[in-house]
């Protein structure tokens, strides 16, 4: 507990510059009930696609700030031996090369809401260099297929999307860096309720996330503290729609990780999102403004290159969607 503390002290400062902006604008005004076309775009485009916790520029900015921040964490000297302070100050140069795979299920509550099932895999590479400077780069490619629970309108995307990170250490305890990227995602719309309607549409994301991290190690335990915010836009082209979104959210996360051994750790983490602006409405197809994500992640050190992982993940406290998560992956080291 006294890790929290030290920690939330630490990120008073930066936190409280984000928080004091002020309230963030209020909804847009409802609109009148759904037609074929809201009810088409809400498989296509969910209102503000950034405000969804399954969101694909999330996951991209989040696995390369979550690199980061392991690697000041707990930066390995050699395989399977961890340092012995937070942030090491002397440190060989070291590159990984990384690949995951995630399965992602959302139920959405909402009468034309939109569940959703992602199957997505990412291959990237990392440098750690001098010990004090992280540099990232994530390939991830996502198929999901989605549903309207009220209309039996259905639509299938394929994207691809791109992050870069680059993060350095400022002292034994404070890390910051940002990550940001670009994605392209395709849309093919099905809707049985007007006929075999057919149509097409292609999304552009750009996203960039600043963040701020504290760490200290007590013992086998490693408490990292991580606030960070996301900018986002989306442009949406195509099948009769022609929408732009940005919007803006706050997010901070605690991550507990033990060392049980030379080769074993197990990790718990907990994550508050609040959108802080840009957040769509209507009267069919509200939103939720804020979310919790409760995570575990169990590492295993199978040799002096080979990492292996797998990781479960669940949103919590959203009105509106319910999302599962599955992670499984692999770092080789050099």
């Amino acid at each position: 507990m006294k890790n929290l503390y030290l920690l939330t002290g630490i990120l008073t400062a930066s936190i409280s510059a984000a928080l004091a902006s002020g309230p963030s604008p209020g909804p847009a005004p409802a609109t009148a009930g759904p037609s074929f076309s809201n009810s088409a775009f809400s498989a296509l485009h969910p209102n503000t696609p950034g405000a969804r916790p399954d969101n694909a520029a999330d996951r991209s900015n989040d696995l390369g700030i979550s690199g980061a921040v392991d690697q000041f964490s707990d930066a390995p000297t050699t395989a399977g031996v961890k340092s012995k302070t937070v942030i090491p100050t002397a440190h060989g140069n070291l590159i990984t090369l990384s690949g995951q795979y995630s399965y992602i299920n959302t139920d959405d509550s909402r009468a034309f809401g939109s569940d959703l099932v992602t199957q997505s895999a990412t291959i990237g590479g990392t440098a750690f260099i001098n010990g004090n400077m992280f540099l990232g780069l994530n390939y991830t490619y996502s198929n999901a297929t989605s549903g309207v629970n009220a209309t039996g309108t259905s639509s299938h995307s394929d994207a691809h999307f791109v992050s870069l990170t680059a993060a350095m250490s400022l002292n034994q305890f404070l890390s910051i860096g940002v990550s940001g990227g670009y994605g392209n995602t395709d849309y093919t719309i099905n809707t049985r309720t007007v006929g075999a309607v057919k149509g097409r549409a292609n999304m552009d994301t750009w996203s960039i996330s600043p963040y701020v991290s504290a760490s200290i190690k007590s013992g086998r335990l490693i408490s990292a503290l991580t606030a960070a915010y996301q900018y986002e836009t989306d442009s949406t082209t195509g099948a009769g729609f022609a929408n732009n979104d940005d919007i803006g959210k706050f997010s901070i996360e605690l991550r507990e990780t033990f060392l049980a051994s030379e080769r074993l750790k197990v990790a718990v983490s907990a994550k508050f999102t609040d959108v802080l602006n840009g957040l769509g409405q209507s009267a069919f197809l509200p939103q939720s403004r804020t979310w919790a994500t409760f995570g575990g992640k169990v590492s295993y050190q199978a040799s002096k290159a080979l990492e292996i992982y797998a990781g479960y993940s669940y949103v919590a406290f959203n009105q509106y969607l319910e999302t599962h998560a599955i992670n499984a992956g692999l770092k080789v080291t050099f």
